[in-house]
């Protein structure tokens, strides 16, 4: 783990955007997710050294980075000085530089303030069939430096319907793609649900318990159940294991860093390992988190990246547990976040 590198990543997490000139010869496509902490914008995944990041692309010559290119290769340069040389440009096999991550509902009951689904444009958001997704998989899974596939959902009607059909496409999965690592990220009434997606051949599952502070989410996610979610890890640690079920913490919305370490203490107690992120707002929640809140989180600065990611590391060191045994989903992807194990 290159200390330079390590800051350089927190350093443009930070900022989140990047000038790309549109005239700009770039060897794959960007990506334009449904789920995630940059759905709905346009994105660039990175890599320098083993460092991955992934960045909103911006037609704005006047931001603070900016890609460049030239006879041979690409650089990141910072207010027109060189900051970064030899960038690699990540080829995104579906959301995701190194596995295929589908998302089979765009549209979703919940409505917590920091998703962006509400807001995207309504010929954007299309749902996904279980056959559809399944030829992503195929075509995904002949490009260079595939690793396995992963699949989330918005809830538009009911968690167990949806959970069904997250279900059926495991199972075709597994029946056409043999021993390919398959990851869920999943929401849970029923916590039967969990052991389903286990029987049918998921190999790792996530969670999310959003914000560990319960004022927070109860005004950010006012229509989840937050006991529930805590209770459906649980069951996921009895039907997966320990070390296998992961939840995102989101940072930015008013928490404290001592609730962050008690979060991710308390679900490594539990065996659970937590994927910290850090909020983006942009054009798509900025309204809905204002509202929920009271006012405009402000962006995650660097030091509370670096010092956050190193207390999440020393905590799961402390329970023997690391985010190196998954194989699909962020701790796989590594773009969004400074990861333990990975990162630092």
């Amino acid at each position: 783990m290159n200390s330079s590198n390590l800051i350089k990543k927190a350093t443009l997490l930070e900022e989140g955007h990047l000038h790309v000139p549109k005239t700009m010869n770039l060897p794959c496509f960007p990506s334009r997710s449904t789920a995630g902490p940059d759905a709905g914008v346009k994105t660039i995944a990175l890599a320098f050294d083993k460092t991955h990041v992934k960045m909103r692309i911006l037609d704005k010559p006047d931001l603070t980075f900016a890609l460049v290119q030239d006879e041979v290769s690409f650089s990141i340069y910072k207010n027109g000085e060189p900051f970064i040389d030899y960038i690699q440009i990540l080829p995104t096999l579906a959301h995701a530089p190194n596995h295929a991550f589908v998302n089979l509902h765009g549209m979703c009951k919940f409505g917590c303030s920091f998703c962006v689904l509400p807001a995207l444009e309504k010929d954007y958001i299309k749902d996904m069939t279980a056959e559809k997704a399944l030829r992503i998989f195929q075509i995904a899974s002949k490009q260079s430096g595939f690793d396995g596939v992963a699949i989330t959902s918005g809830i538009p009607e009911s968690t167990s319907r949806t959970n069904k059909e997250i279900a059926e496409l495991v199972r075709l999965t597994r029946r056409d793609m043999g021993d390919v690592v398959i990851g869920v990220e999943a929401y849970f009434e029923e916590l039967d649900d969990i052991r389903m997606l286990k029987e049918v051949g998921a190999n790792e599952i996530k969670i999310n318990v959003e914000s560990w502070n319960q004022e927070i989410f109860a005004k950010v996610c006012p229509n989840r159940d937050r006991d529930n979610i805590l209770r459906a890890l649980a069951k996921a640690v009895d039907v997966f294991g320990r070390g296998i079920v992961t939840s995102n913490l989101i940072i930015g919305l008013g928490e404290t860093d001592e609730t962050v370490r008690d979060g991710i203490e308390t679900l490594a107690e539990m065996g659970v390992v937590a994927s910290v992120r850090a909020l983006r707002v942009n054009e798509y929640n900025r309204e809905l988190l204002e509202k929920a809140l009271g006012f405009v989180p402000e962006k995650v600065s660097k030091d509370r990246l670096l010092s956050i990611g190193k207390m999440h590391r020393e905590i799961l060191e402390n329970h023997a547990l690391t985010t190196r045994n998954f194989k699909t989903m962020c701790f796989s992807c590594q773009c969004c976040d400074i990861v333990p194990f990975w990162d630092i």
